[in-house]
């Protein structure tokens, strides 16, 4: 199977910052059966999908869908696969073409979830710490990886003007285990798992030429 290249970073691409408040982001679940994602008595996604617990709420990796499409979800990296790949980069890095077995395999055994960019772009958040009611901005941020140019993480900005991305690990455990809790709650209200309608990006957004 040859990776597909419309992911891959190029040297013709540039970082995105257009407007995106009509697209969506995708974030692949290894998860397939649909009843550990989906709760039917909420209608809602199970917030425990949206990411665990563990998972840093500080930087949630997610991809801009469109030229990233639902079928890319199934690449999965082998352990030097990650070695080489799962590292960020500029946009207009120039990438050795990942090879199928050697650096990625196909998993059928995962979903995803879609979530609307205007809902989480510049939102904010509330959460608790030491018992005062605290609020931190979510910002959407185009951050591409050697293995995806269509990379994006949600970054935060807290109350105090504080960026979470510079704090000490410390530090942004602790308030990435709070803020977390009212992130995952709040998204799984508005995330679907079925591939929403959605543009793609015009071409002068992500490139150069």
């Amino acid at each position: 199977m040859k990776y597909p290249l419309e992911i891959l970073p190029n040297p013709y691409y540039k970082f995105i910052d257009c407007d995106l408040h009509e697209h969506f982001l995708i974030r692949y679940l290894n998860v397939k059966d649909i009843s550990e994602i989906w709760d039917s008595e909420t209608n809602t996604v199970n917030p425990k999908q949206i990411c665990s617990p563990s998972e840093h709420i500080s930087d949630l990796s997610t991809s801009l869908l469109g030229i990233f499409k639902t079928v890319h979800i199934f690449l999965d990296f082998t352990t030097e696969g990650k070695k080489k790949y799962m590292f960020s980069c500029a946009p207009d890095e120039e990438v050795e073409t990942p090879v199928h077995e050697a650096d990625f395999i196909i998993n059928n055994n995962r979903h995803y979830w879609c979530a609307p960019i205007n809902r989480l772009h510049k939102r904010e958040f509330k959460y608790e710490r030491d018992n005062l009611p605290l609020t931190a901005t979510c910002f959407v941020k185009h951050t591409p990886m050697k293995w995806n140019f269509w990379h994006f993480s949600l970054h935060w900005e807290l109350q105090t003007g504080e960026l979470l991305e510079n704090m000490t690990e410390k530090e942004k455990k602790k308030i990435a285990r709070k803020l977390g809790q009212a992130v995952r709650v709040t998204i799984a209200h508005f995330a679907v798992i079925e591939e929403p309608e959605h543009p793609i990006l015009p071409q002068n957004c992500y490139c150069t030429n």
